[in-house]
């Protein structure tokens, strides 16, 4: 992974988007894939070349971006992540690309203590967002 300088990182979910421009350094650079809350996938547009960059490397393209009103991933604090943690796992049986039988969907709503249709827009949230986390995903990108 190449590392670029350090700074103020104000990367949102929502940046992180496929197709979403950020900087590293000087270079302008365009997302290809999020793989995790602590590294993307980013090509150059210049070069063609494709790598893998830390969250911590990155900013937005814009200044508006950086002044976006959605929450920085950095910000949180260890009960949201906890409560992140527990919505993943949560909604884990649907987001394995498999048919999930309603039933299941049902006993993970009344472990959740929430409503079956919570678990649903859970999982179409979590797919729209672009933050595939593979198996390895254990939060606050570690």
């Amino acid at each position: 992974m190449r590392i670029c300088s350090r700074e103020v990182n104000r990367l949102t979910t929502s940046s992180l988007t496929e197709g979403a421009e950020v900087r590293c350094g000087n270079r302008s650079l365009v997302v290809r894939q999020a793989l995790g809350f602590d590294a993307v996938l980013v090509e150059d547009p210049a070069t063609g070349k494709i790598e893998r960059l830390g969250m911590a490397d990155l900013r937005p393209a814009t200044a508006e971006a950086a002044d976006s009103s959605t929450t920085n991933l950095n910000d949180l604090s260890d009960g949201d992540w906890e409560e992140a943690r527990r919505r993943r796992d949560l909604i884990a049986p649907l987001l394995d690309g498999t048919r999930c039988p309603r039933s299941i969907v049902v006993e993970r709503a009344r472990a959740g203590d929430c409503a079956t249709t919570t678990l649903y827009r859970w999982a179409r949230l979590y797919r729209a967002s672009g933050l595939g986390f593979g198996a390895q995903w254990n939060g606050k990108g570690t």
